[in-house]
């Protein structure tokens, strides 16, 4: 008696076949959480480069105000013994008796 390997395919003729399946296979879903956490990631980055510029420009102006408060604490060292001496030759003072013991 010969064997009959011949398939029946009538039971998947009224298959339905949906979409569904594309959204939630895992492998899109972690693709899908991947290219999330990159746009996270590159708007955290676009974030930080702002306060950057933006801090950095505060230490610009920082450091131009202790750099002018530093000027004029020079000149004001230097000048005020020279005010010293005009006031003092000005006043009939000579250098001994500017001498300080």
């Amino acid at each position: 008696m010969p064997v009959d390997y011949s398939v029946d395919y009538r039971k998947w003729e009224n298959i339905e076949v949906s979409d569904d399946e594309d959204d939630t296979h895992p492998k899109k879903r972690r693709l899908e959480a991947r290219v999330q956490r990159i746009e996270e990631m590159e708007q955290k980055k676009m974030i930080l480069a702002e306060e950057k510029k933006k801090v950095e420009v505060e230490l610009r102006e920082v450091k131009a105000r202790e750099v002018k408060a530093i000027g004029s604490a020079a000149v004001a060292i230097v000048l005020i013994p020279i005010f010293g001496l005009i006031i003092a030759l000005k006043l009939g003072l000579t250098m001994k008796d500017l001498e300080i013991s």
